[in-house]
């Protein structure tokens, strides 16, 4: 999940399949959503989560903030301000999604809007939607490119180490080993 936070919050959520990630499987999208959150900062902030908490696994990036002029009011820091919730959220474990920051520069250079009309999740709404699908976008060829190198550690704490699809075999199971025991 993508998120560029401010006044107006843009949200993008982008799946694949995990064999995209994990192997290297065609990068091909499954679900992509994209809308934006007004109201006030915590109720964007208690939005999020609420659609956060729909998909699972998922990894949660936020554009990270950087003013390249002077601020001219409070309004302009509305984007930590939001950032500094999600980041409140993570760490008090209301959700469980791990948190990643994002500069814009990366997410532009990797998803020109030219890209994003290629992959076919290009839509001519505000910037800060077409921003947020940029990040999720991003995130996502990240982690197939270090899934590409070997690099685990990214894709580990976005999704989880899953035993079938490492080149390298088993590290762990998900989920709770059952047993079969008699009811007699």
């Amino acid at each position: 999940m993508g998120v560029v936070p401010g006044s107006t919050s843009g949200v993008a959520i982008i799946g694949v399949h995990e064999r995209t990630i994990y192997r290297d499987y065609p990068g091909k999208i499954i679900h992509n959503e994209a809308f934006d959150i007004t109201g006030n900062l915590t109720s964007q902030v208690f939005e999020i989560m609420t659609v956060l908490s729909e998909f699972w696994p998922c990894a949660l990036v936020v554009e990270s903030f950087n003013s390249k002029k002077p601020i001219a009011n409070q309004g302009c820091l509305d984007p930590v301000r939001v950032g500094a919730r999600i980041e409140m959220c993570v760490e008090s474990h209301y959700t469980l999604a791990p948190l990643f920051w994002q500069t814009p520069v990366i997410a532009l250079d990797t998803a020109p809007d030219n890209n994003l009309k290629l992959w076919g999740i290009y839509e001519p709404e505000p910037d800060h939607i077409r921003n947020a699908t940029r990040h999720a976008i991003t995130f996502i060829r990240r982690a197939k490119e270090a899934s590409r190198h070997g690099d685990w550690d990214l894709i580990d704490k976005a999704w989880g180490p899953p035993e079938n699809y490492r080149p390298d075999g088993p590290t762990r199971r998900r989920g709770i080993k059952r047993s079969r025991r008699a009811l007699y």
